[in-house]
């Protein structure tokens, strides 16, 4: 796998004072480096050391198979104040080795013709663990304007239609705060594949051209364990008040939620 730029565990690769510092490359243009030790061991060291990444441009030029930024079996990153243009993948977060990558912190992020916003994947358990968990993701002020395809996806959840029950992406007690700009050949806001969002916070608006999905979870892998479907559990009562926990907003949407489980733990309003 290529990569241009390879940032330490507690590295800080910024811009230029007010400026932001243009980065160019192919394949993976930008990299955190792994802070993930043994998951059996209790270690603060150097999972405490936190990698900075901001005030950068980041573009693909349009290259076929380009990544903006990985955060691959990272914890604590702090991604602020860049764009991200004419990559495939703006943002993957993926684990390996059944290891995680949580707690990470993506914010005043804009992206620009991007065929996949944010990716959450996973290759499944391995010899570390489970693999399965984005816990705590921290996503706000970011919007992403998508390349006019109709199979572009502003935030992704899992990237494997034919994935088993174990191999979920599941970013739990997550807040996501995102907009997302769909071409006028379609795309969609929000897709669960192999993936979950349960007890978040998120808060999604979705903006097309007359077609396009807003929330998409027709190839979404339910967990047939636990009897839920891919977004339950995203509510509180309070006082006799039912909070929601996943709000969508959608204007100009041909299909604002295509939802085979027929959940009722999302609100919407349609425009």
């Amino acid at each position: 796998m290529l990569v241009t730029v390879l940032v330490g565990i507690d590295g800080r690769y910024v811009g230029v004072g007010g400026r932001q510092t243009v980065v160019t490359g192919s394949g993976v243009i930008m990299q955190v480096e792994s802070n993930f030790t043994d998951p059996k061991v209790p270690v603060l060291e150097p999972f405490s050391r936190t990698a900075v990444v901001e005030n950068l441009i980041i573009d693909g030029g349009g290259q076929g198979g380009t990544t903006g930024l990985l955060l691959e079996n990272v914890g604590n990153a702090f991604v602020r104040n860049i764009t991200i243009r004419n990559c495939d993948v703006g943002i993957k977060l993926c684990n390996t080795n059944g290891r995680w990558t949580e707690v990470n912190h993506l914010q005043h992020i804009r992206m620009e013709n991007v065929k996949t916003g944010i990716l959450f994947d996973t290759t499944g358990p391995g010899s570390d663990g489970p693999g399965d968990s984005f816990g705590h993701s921290f996503i706000s002020g970011v919007g992403i304007v998508l390349r006019n395809v109709s199979d572009a996806v502003g935030i992704k959840v899992g990237d494997d239609p034919a994935a088993s029950a174990s191999k979920v992406a599941k970013p739990y007690f997550s807040f996501i705060k995102a907009n997302v700009w769909l071409g006028s050949v379609g795309g969609c806001g929000v897709k669960l594949v192999n993936g979950e969002l349960k007890h978040c916070l998120v808060n999604i608006g979705v903006h097309g051209h007359g077609t396009g999905i807003g929330l998409d979870l027709s190839t979404a892998t339910a967990n047939p364990l636990a009897g839920q479907t891919p977004i339950e559990k995203n509510q509180r009562d309070y006082n006799g008040t039912n909070i929601k926990g996943f709000l969508l907003y959608t204007k100009n949407v041909a299909t604002p939620f295509n939802d085979p489980y027929g959940d009722t733990d999302v609100q919407q309003r349609s425009i």
